[in-house]
């Protein structure tokens, strides 16, 4: 009978019988799942250095080229530690020394540009990073702007942003309409920033603009943003009163977004940043800190040169550098650092952009130069690695 029957017709019937058999309880779709759910888990659990120790961001590093990154990061950091309080103080003398004629006549010390030259240098790098916002002062600098819609448009995939979310009996999360996460602290009324999200990212990011000095325009507001007169401090005001501050923990749990991720994270407080962050970056009394994959900050050194003996104080600078401490015990990297030209010569202001990874942290033991032996080690198991592919191919 069967071979009278139509080539085409046997083909139906086989697949029609395949769905039947595999859609039913307990039949091998479901235990595929299963299956599919447990490699995911182990696949995380053995996941490569860049992608654990990137929480999911660098997915398409070599394990060599992270390495490296490391080493780079390590090297940094060891500088930094190495400044010791004499050795500033000489290079700041220094270089008032070389610019004396030029800042007696104008009546300007460069103490805190100094500083800021001196410290907390970028000690990794984004390929792809991408200003966003409108040109001169409000733009930031993302990293790999990219991979934001990469990593919510494959929510199956491990990462810091998906694995907030409950899943579905798939193993998927559940997302919102728009599971982006933007906060923007410090407005004056311009957006160009936020509408520079909304370009980048149309329909995928809820954005949330904080600043408690201004009436918003609602003619220049852009359409699905939301503003809050309320701006970013260290104290906690649950009741969230207009023209008043709060720490961001609470500023989160008021708007419902408690354990959530921030994608990006902007702060630009006109010198407040160490009051408000160094509270939740600490944990002061149980205070949390929460996750942002990305921090765009603008640090201030607030001394007016024309009115202080000094720019900014060893008071100030000690702030900065908690805030900075923080980040980097928090897991920061830096990517991006560059000045406001514009803050010029009146007050002092860097542009910084930091990022969330999992790294091991740097050896307490390190130095400039066992970090720079690391990474010429690791720069020759590159080269090795290399050639031994080219002769392969070969």
């Amino acid at each position: 009978m069967w071979r009278n029957l139509p080539f085409r017709v046997l083909v139906g019937l086989f697949l029609f019988s395949l769905c039947v058999s595999l859609l039913g309880e307990g039949t091998p779709i479901a235990e595929g799942m299963k299956t599919a759910q447990a490699m995911a888990a182990a696949e995380k659990e053995t996941a490569s250095p860049p992608l654990k120790e990137s929480l999911g961001w660098f997915f398409e590093e070599s394990s060599v080229s992270w390495e490296m990154r490391k080493s780079r990061r390590d090297l940094q950091r060891a500088v930094e530690d190495s400044l010791s309080e004499s050795k500033e103080a000489q290079l700041v003398q220094d270089m008032n020394d070389l610019y004396q004629d030029i800042l007696q006549n104008n009546n300007l010390t460069m103490d805190g540009r100094f500083w800021f030259q001196m410290h907390f240098e970028p000690d990794w790098g984004c390929v792809h990073q991408k200003r966003i916002g409108t040109p001169g002062d409000g733009g930031k600098w993302v990293c790999d702007p990219w991979k934001v819609e990469h990593l919510w448009s494959s929510p199956g995939y491990p990462s810091l942003e998906t694995a907030q979310f409950d899943r579905d009996e798939t193993g998927l999360p559940i997302l919102p309409e728009k599971p982006c996460l933007v906060y923007s602290f410090g407005s004056a009324n311009e957006y160009g920033f936020e509408e520079g999200v909304l370009r980048e990212w149309p329909g995928l990011c809820e954005i949330h603009i904080f600043d408690h000095t201004v009436t918003p325009d609602p003619e220049r507001l852009p359409e699905g943003v939301t503003f809050h007169r309320i701006g970013l401090g260290g104290v906690e005001d649950t009741e969230f009163r207009e023209g008043g501050v709060s720490r961001l923990d609470v500023v989160m749990a008021h708007l419902g977004h408690s354990g959530r991720v921030i994608d990006l994270l902007k702060v630009d407080v006109e010198g407040a940043e160490v009051e408000a962050l160094v509270p939740n970056l600490e944990g002061t009394g149980g205070i949390l800190w929460p996750q942002a994959r990305q921090v765009l900050i603008e640090l201030h050194l607030m001394k007016d040169p024309r009115e202080d003996e000094v720019a900014a104080t060893r008071a100030e600078q000690g702030g900065v550098a908690r805030l900075m401490e923080g980040f980097y015990e928090r897991g920061y990297v830096v990517f991006h650092k560059e000045g406001n030209l514009i803050a010029s010569p009146f007050l002092t202001a860097v542009e910084y952009s930091l990022l969330l990874l999992d790294l091991p942290k740097p050896s307490s033991a390190a130095s400039p130069h066992s970090a720079m032996d690391r990474e010429r080690s690791a720069t020759g198991k590159s080269i090795e690695k290399e050639t031994e592919n080219r002769s392969v191919e070969l």
